[in-house]
């Protein structure tokens, strides 16, 4: 059943990644507890609004303005989107990892309860010979009748002494049975209990895998809407600027690296250290709590019992001690016996009357025990049977459970295929409106340039009527113009002289203003370079420990043949935090899978205005520990090295690329 889940939650995980980033994967049931992708679909004006807006200098800068909002827009929804998708997936792995240990749980307790039922069957074939023996025997297995029957009075102590081992034996039988009883019947409770358990844990993980599916399909959705909105901005802008989509997607990416600048300054500045140290450590708290409840052996309010491998003859021993006990006892009597009859040796023969009286007790109490044998057998024939009848019940009612459940995956699985189909329409809807969309934009670009090629022309014509008039004035006008030229060459050499001598003055002052300049830039390029050559130093100090990580992380972050996918481990392709993981393993360092667990669990968690080497810096969507859903390596400089996504890869950027940066860092 453990193999069943692992199963099921390693092809969960590359159907949600598949999902998400390239559509093609069936969808599988569940996913965790987050907030839904908060997408806000970016307005496009069209193409003749931006015409209209290009005509006033006014409107086009607000048109302009309205455009890179847009941008900005479509940006936070596909970090919303990707912040989301990793909460679903870490959410997921804990519902699974839930369902595996629970189903152990139950499997150990099946098979301990199988155990016990053997004990306890076991004792009660002891029990049913004792039974048998005692009505066969009247009693005893031996004739008191031979035993009694003895020359002296320490003979017929001895032989009284048999009786009683034997009695004791009998006891040990009866007290094995019971407790072999009790044991079954706590173990078939706990066995129960576990069992709830289980299908408890599998129907969280089939929720979280539904509300997985969900997330995922949501945030492709929105990634393929977000990328189509801006291609369609781009557009817009480059037409209003008149540049080209190119152009205006390298100015929005450096719009975007500023704005991630200014946030990172502002989580620098910001005063919410405390609050943020006391979120993690009340996510260290939770994880604890988390690690204790997993170490509880309560279900739904039952003790788990003593394992039968544990309790062994723990009956018998029992009914030992107590027959040493009675051994004792009996001992001590006969002593008191022989003592007694010592004196009576000297004395006369006690007479019959008394052996009769002997008899007779000795018959009652045989009568006695007897009649408790066989109470006793009779009850503990009864448990049996009842215990019998109840373990059928449970077996009937576990296969009820296995059908109901095979009709609920047959139910999930025609749910799943109809979920998909309607999926795939709804792709091939949006695809076939933005085909159209680009059909229809394409057909307008075509209509306005031939508009404005006839423009050019009729213009054309108007110039070339217009220098025909101005040709015929010029002719009329050339006598006259003669002279005028004249006056105005002599003014103009004199200009020109004029002009020569402000050009050199003003050449000397740029080329005296560029040397100060040069001597300026300069010295501010030494002073920085100094300045970077010490925090170079403190890096190397600082991240000498990770020196084997940063040395791996570098060296994939610049090799050809590695890459992002959600989910994925190595040895090519992974995600940020398995690409953390990997990497703290060649300095012998342990890190947890998901990103939120390698902050929580982290030594150490400092400011963001103390980072070293090597610590660890995260992105949440909400400020807290429960958000962090990315993960990256501080390398020095204000660069990180991390796993970024599936177009850019693996790199290293600068530390204001990290989005939606958290406040503290992780040191290991």
């Amino acid at each position: 059943m453990a193999q069943r889940f692992r199963l099921a939650a390693a092809v969960t995980a590359v159907a949600i990644t598949a999902t998400t980033f390239v559509g093609t994967a069936s969808a599988f049931p569940g996913a965790p507890t987050t907030k839904p992708v908060q997408k806000q679909r970016a307005s496009v004006p069209s193409a003749h609004e931006v015409k209209t807006a290009k005509l006033n200098p006014t409107a086009a800068k607000d048109m302009r303005h309205t455009l890179e909002t847009q941008l900005t827009q479509t940006s936070l929804n596909l970090n919303t989107a990707q912040a989301n998708a990793q909460l679903a997936w870490d959410a997921l792995s804990a519902a699974q990892q839930r369902a595996v240990r629970k189903s152990e749980e139950a499997a150990e307790a099946k098979r301990e309860l199988e155990a016990a039922r053997e004990a306890e069957q076991r004792a009660g074939k002891d029990l049913g010979r004792i039974a048998s023996e005692t009505y066969r025997n009247g009693g005893l297995n031996v004739d008191p009748g031979e035993l009694l029957a003895a020359e002296n009075p320490q003979e017929i102590l001895n032989r009284s002494d048999v009786l009683r081992h034997l009695s004791d034996a009998r006891a040990r039988d009866l007290a094995t049975a019971r407790n072999a009883t009790e044991l079954a019947k706590q173990w078939d409770a706990y066995a129960q209990a576990t069992a709830r358990a289980a299908e408890k844990a599998l129907g969280e993980q089939t929720e979280a895998e539904t509300k997985a599916q969900k997330v995922a399909a949501e945030t492709r959705v929105t990634v393929l809407e977000t990328t189509a909105d801006q291609n369609e901005l781009l557009d817009r802008l480059a037409d209003l600027n008149g540049t080209s989509r190119a152009k205006e997607a390298k100015a929005f990416q450096k719009r975007e690296d500023e704005r991630l600048q200014r946030e990172f300054e502002a989580a620098q500045a910001t005063q919410r250290e405390e609050e943020a140290r006391a979120q993690a450590e009340a996510a260290r708290a939770e994880a604890e709590r988390e690690a204790a409840e997993q170490a509880n052996t309560t279900v739904d309010g039952i003790e788990r019992p003593a394992s039968v491998r544990d309790t062994g003859d723990t009956g018998t021993q029992a009914a030992d001690a107590g027959a040493s006990d009675d051994g004792a006892a009996s001992d001590a009597d006969s002593d008191g016996t022989e003592e007694a009859a010592t004196p009576s040796e000297s004395e006369a023969p006690a007479g019959p009357s008394d052996e009769e009286l002997a008899e007779s007790q000795r018959k009652a109490e045989e009568e006695a025990a007897r009649a408790a044998a066989e109470r006793e057998a009779a009850e503990q024939a009864e448990k049996q049977r009842q215990a019998e009848e109840k373990r059928k019940q449970l077996e009937a009612e576990q296969a009820e459970a296995a059908k109901k459940a095979e009709e609920a995956r047959k139910a999930q699985e025609e749910a799943q295929r109809k979920a998909e189909e309607a999926k795939k329409a709804e792709h091939e809807r949006l695809e076939r409106e933005a085909a159209e969309r680009e059909a229809a934009a394409k057909k307008a670009e075509e209509a306005r340039k031939a508009a404005e090629q006839k423009a050019k022309q009729e213009a054309a014509r108007a110039e070339a009527d217009r220098k025909a008039a101005e040709k015929r004035a010029a002719e009329q006008r050339a006598a006259a113009k003669k002279a005028e030229e004249a006056r105005k060459a002599a003014a103009k050499q004199a200009a020109a002289k004029k002009a020569k001598e402000q050009a050199a003055k003003k050449a000397a002052q740029q080329r005296a203003a560029q040397q100060k300049a040069a001597a300026k830039k300069a010295a501010a390029q030494k002073a920085q370079a100094k300045k970077a050559a010490t925090k170079k130093k403190q890096a190397a100090r600082a991240g000498a420990g990770k020196q084997a990580a940063l040395n791996w992380a570098l060296n994939i972050a610049g090799s050809q043949g590695y890459g992002y996918v959600f989910g994925a481990n190595g040895p090519r392709y992974f995600d940020c935090s398995s690409f953390v993981q990997n990497a703290f393993r060649q300095s012998g360092i342990s890190t947890q899978r998901v990103a939120s667990a390698q902050f929580t669990g982290a030594p150490q968690q400092v400011s963001l205005k103390n980072l070293q080497v090597g610590d660890l810096v995260f992105s949440s969507n909400n400020g807290a520990p429960s958000g962090i859903y990315h993960v990256a390596i501080y390398v020095g400089n204000g660069q990180v090295v991390h796993a970024r996504n599936p177009r850019a890869g693996i790199g290293v950027t600068p530390i204001s690329y990290v989005n939606n940066i958290y406040p503290l860092a992780a040191r290991y």
